[in-house]
């Protein structure tokens, strides 16, 4: 992928504003184009790794969710115009839903 050894990647279509990514600098896409009937957004950073966890597909959060449910710092990997970068999100003023184990 990009001429890089990568095995996959999530890329980031939408950032919320005043959002833990927002503030880390993590960047939504902004060309439109239609998949296959699907309306994405591309040129948005492409998330390479979450805490110790490549993000080779949505599968592979599965068990990092448990890793940092508790955590208020998370360490980002993520591909910008092919150079890789790494940032900390910082979640202790949000609630992490997207962390909580059901």
């Amino acid at each position: 992928m990009f001429n890089l050894n990568l095995t996959g990647g999530l890329l980031v279509q939408k950032v919320a504003k005043s959002s833990p990514a927002s503030a880390a600098g993590i960047r939504g896409g902004y060309i439109p184009a239609n998949i296959g009937g699907k309306e994405m957004l591309f040129g948005g950073d492409i998330i390479l790794k979450i805490g110790p966890q490549e993000t080779c597909h949505v599968g592979c959060l599965e068990g990092v969710k448990k890793l940092l449910v508790n955590k208020e710092k998370i360490a980002v990997s993520y591909l910008r115009e092919g150079k890789e970068h790494m940032v900390t999100v910082d979640a202790s003023e949000v609630r992490k839903n997207f962390l909580t184990i059901n």
